[in-house]
């Protein structure tokens, strides 16, 4: 999710962020073999994104919610939706 939304010149960099570093990070973490290093190349271009705040991260959503007697218990996916799986009779 870091290249296509803040790597220079890509798709939904709508910010237009730009960082040569921050590619150059990107690019290591790509080819890199080792999961391990790659996974700490991306923390360290994620810690760039943190520093420089090219966005910011907002969001809201709407829920539709009810009430009966006759349900017990029902849950929510993490999302916040329903889990109909879990909607029984009271």
């Amino acid at each position: 999710m870091l290249g296509p939304q803040f790597a220079s010149g890509a798709t939904f960099n709508y910010g237009l962020y730009r960082n040569s570093r921050f590619d150059a990070l990107l690019r290591a973490a790509d080819r890199e073999v080792s999961r391990a290093k790659a996974i700490g190349l991306y923390r360290r271009a994620e810690a760039m994104l943190v520093r420089d705040m090219p966005a910011i991260p907002l969001w809201f959503y709407r829920d539709t919610s009810g009430y009966s007697r006759r349900i017990a218990a029902p849950r929510l996916t993490p999302f916040g939706w329903l889990d109909p799986v879990s909607v029984r009779p009271a």
